[in-house]
């Protein structure tokens, strides 16, 4: 079984010229590559392991997920900051000038946990970056839930009937 997924990330909403980021992410464990840039004229083609992200669908036929701003930025923002943590994520040394770190300030700790703004130089290579990690992060999502992924210890029988 292939559990490889490329990620073709595409921004152009914001600083500098729009930009086109590959990167490579193993479903079932989660772990993710950002490999390089890439020509951001190229055509999208329909395969079934690349999940194409992008800021601007209008620009693009078979793109996969939509980014916006509004309404995902918080789940961008969780996804770079779980496989951070978890230390799933490598950016190759050609990548590294758009390394997300590097542009995202923290805010304040509220109830709802901590809160990041970005600095005055967040490009769309940043953007791109960010995205990629989302869309593998939604690819290990999906593979986790329509893979079984039961380990041989375990078992049914842990569980016993009840009534209440």
């Amino acid at each position: 079984m292939n559990n490889i997924v490329i990620v073709d990330s595409r921004c152009a909403g914001y600083q500098g010229e729009p930009i086109r980021v590959i990167a490579v992410t193993m479903a079932d464990s989660g772990e993710i590559l950002v490999e390089k840039q890439a020509n951001w004229h190229e055509p999208v083609v329909k395969n079934d392991n690349v999940v194409v992200v992008t800021d601007t669908p209008n620009q693009f036929n078979n793109w996969s997920l939509c980014f916006r701003e509004r309404e995902n930025i918080r789940a961008l923002l969780d996804a770079f900051f779980d496989v951070s943590r978890s230390g799933l994520l490598q950016i190759s040394d050609d990548m590294r000038m758009y390394d997300p770190k590097d542009v995202l300030q923290s805010k304040k700790m509220s109830e709802t946990g901590q809160d990041y703004e970005f600095d005055t130089n967040v490009s769309n290579g940043h953007m791109a970056v960010l995205m990629a990690i989302w869309g593998a992060r939604l690819a290990y999502g999906g593979f986790m839930l329509t893979h079984d992924v039961v380990s041989d210890d375990d078992s049914d029988s842990d569980f016993m009937p009840f009534s209440v």
